[in-house]
């Protein structure tokens, strides 16, 4: 089994990606009920929180071990 790896970068953009598809799939997704606009906001505001605590923890102080 091989184990595959995406940096930060990659894992925001493919976020993205998925963002835009369901923003492009808004038409056949409401007619299966589900709001592709309203999913791909959340999805984005998760990745904005996401990035900001991640941002925060890496400026924070050092931790020493030992």
């Amino acid at each position: 089994m091989r184990t595959m790896s995406l940096s930060e970068a990659q894992v925001s953009g493919a976020i993205g990606d998925v963002a835009e598809a369901l923003i492009k799939a808004a038409t056949p997704l409401a007619k299966v009920g589900i709001d592709g606009p309203k999913m791909a906001a959340e999805l984005l505001a998760d990745r904005e929180r996401c990035e900001k605590a991640n941002a925060e923890q890496e400026s924070g102080p050092s931790v020493s071990r030992r």
